[in-house]
């Protein structure tokens, strides 16, 4: 459901989805990489229900979801598939907005906040935000550009680990991701049809260019 709220653009949305989905092949077993055979995996089941507020005319939004997901279907390591045969309830609410700082300067916030199950088998971060400052606007007529910097924090938490040999993410409980703050930066811009994007990330120990 969407909601048009005033003749500013503001709008309201609610939403509710359920959606089955049908075990991947590699948890089959049906796979060339040495992956251990799983059989009689039943569908997952994913209900979401949502909403967003998101007020244009002031540069802020404010979104929540939350789901409950049956035969939540995951690596125990990288090569043994697994089902959680619980009910694995997650919830997340984000909040953004845009400060105009000046013509060219803008200011922009993201927060997010996830609860999930502690006993289920999927490790999440309960904070997160976003700090980015740009300039941005139109130049000499063709030229649409944005660049600036961009600041991501997340709380610790331990991430998925990686098994290259199979090309697999699994849980793991070994390590914890550290809350250290990435600096990035970025050149977004755009001439008549053309696009190009230059971003370095890491900025604090290392650069590479993507």
């Amino acid at each position: 459901l969407s909601s048009m709220v005033n003749k500013k653009g503001d709008k309201l949305e609610l939403w509710m989805q359920n959606s089955n989905r049908t075990p991947s092949f590699n948890r089959l077993g049906i796979t060339a990489f040495p992956v251990v055979e799983r059989q009689n995996i039943d569908k997952e089941n994913i209900i979401e229900l949502g909403g967003l507020w998101n007020q244009i005319s002031r540069g802020l939004a404010v979104s929540f979801q939350y789901k409950l997901i049956q035969n939540y279907q995951y690596f125990s390591s990288g090569y043994q598939p697994m089902v959680y045969d619980k009910t694995l309830s997650y919830a997340k609410g984000t909040v953004s907005h845009q400060v105009k700082l000046s013509r060219h300067w803008n200011w922009y916030n993201e927060f997010t906040l996830q609860v999930i199950d502690p006993n289920a088998p999927l490790h999440l971060p309960v904070l997160f935000t976003r700090q980015r400052v740009a300039f941005e606007g139109n130049f000499f007529k063709n030229l649409y550009l944005s660049t600036g910097v961009e600041l991501i924090y997340h709380s610790s938490f331990q991430a998925d680990g990686y098994m290259p040999l199979t090309g697999q993410f699994y849980l793991q409980d070994q390590f914890t991701t550290k809350n250290r703050p990435i600096a990035n930066a970025f050149l977004n811009f755009r001439i008549n049809r053309f696009k190009g994007f230059i971003r370095m990330e890491q900025l604090k120990d290392r650069k590479s260019v993507v």
